[in-house]
């Protein structure tokens, strides 16, 4: 009597384990659309502005060492 009910169960496990990957799927593309992709690119300006202001820094202590006359062999940041 239950041999009949097992295909119609297994379809119905299938297309509720299917429907909840997509929910997942949609829920995690959401999320990171919304949340993840801001952060990073975020984080990413601030981190580029701050190599920017090191090595305007350093280039400016090059400069100030060259107008001086003064050897200047401090290396490159981040080089």
């Amino acid at each position: 009597m239950a041999a009949p009910l097992i295909p119609l169960i297994a379809v119905l496990i299938v297309s509720v384990l299917d429907t909840l990957g997509g929910f997942i799927m949609v829920t995690a593309r959401y999320l990171t659309d919304k949340w993840l992709t801001p952060l990073r690119e975020k984080l990413r300006a601030e981190g580029r502005e701050q190599v920017m202001a090191e090595i305007r820094e350093w280039n400016r202590r090059r400069l100030e060492a060259e107008k001086k006359g003064e050897p200047f062999d401090e290396p490159l940041p981040f080089s």
